[in-house]
């Protein structure tokens, strides 16, 4: 009978000890994977997140200009307020139907030539070019020889068939004068098709400053400046 009661006695010992083993090795595991911390958590070396993450309140990433944040996979609805600084190639949209708002009511851009240019990846030249260094608009080019260029095959249409008057206006800022050397009138210079000459056109009145029954219409050799 006391054997018995030795048998019993250690089988309920072993039984009581490996359920203490279990209880602790489940407790251990909850505390892994399912952590609450409640302060502060400082890491020093690499931290890596399996799964998602989702991090509440505010978020500062990086303490430093030199710090680097890559992201390799996709922000959706990314939403950043303050100076912000992109560097290195930057593509926007993803799709023709992608729209790109700019709300902003003054836009700034570099001071060097050329400093901004819109243009497809195979186009020969850009459709639009600024010139902040010399304050010149190019439409087909993107290196503008004056302050309104025209590139490509230099067609203009002004008014494309509207029903509205179309009108052209050229003008100059100072009186006209009409002795040698003359002022800053309004004059356009074209190139001969034949002999590749530059004309300038321009109007002239008479001996005085206002004769409109006595101007005309002059083309001649030379250039407006």
């Amino acid at each position: 009978m006391f054997r018995i009661h030795l048998e019993r006695s250690v089988y309920q010992k072993f039984v009581f000890v490996l359920a203490l083993a279990l209880g602790v090795f489940v407790g251990l595991g909850a505390s892994v994977y399912a952590t609450s911390i409640g302060g502060d958590v400082s890491v020093t070396g690499t931290l890596t997140t399996t799964g998602a993450t989702t991090l509440n309140g505010g978020v500062t990433l990086g303490d430093a200009a030199a710090d680097t944040i890559t992201v390799n996979g996709t922000l959706t609805a990314a939403t950043v307020t303050g100076a912000t600084v992109l560097n290195g190639a930057i593509t926007l949209g993803d799709a023709v139907t992608d729209a790109i708002t700019w709300n902003a009511g003054t836009s700034t851009i570099g001071t060097t030539n050329n400093a901004f240019q819109l243009a497809t990846s195979s186009a020969p030249h850009a459709f639009f070019g600024l010139d902040a260094a010399t304050y010149r608009v190019g439409i087909g080019t993107g290196t503008p020889g004056a302050a309104f260029a025209v590139g490509g095959d230099g067609t203009v249409i002004i008014g494309n068939n509207s029903s509205a008057t179309t009108t052209l206006t050229i003008d100059a800022s100072s009186s006209p004068i009409v002795t040698s050397p003359r002022g800053k009138g309004g004059c356009i210079n074209m190139r001969g098709a034949s002999d590749g000459v530059m004309y300038r056109v321009y109007i002239v009145t008479g001996g005085t400053l206002v004769q409109a029954a006595s101007s005309s219409l002059r083309i001649e050799e030379g250039s407006c400046r």
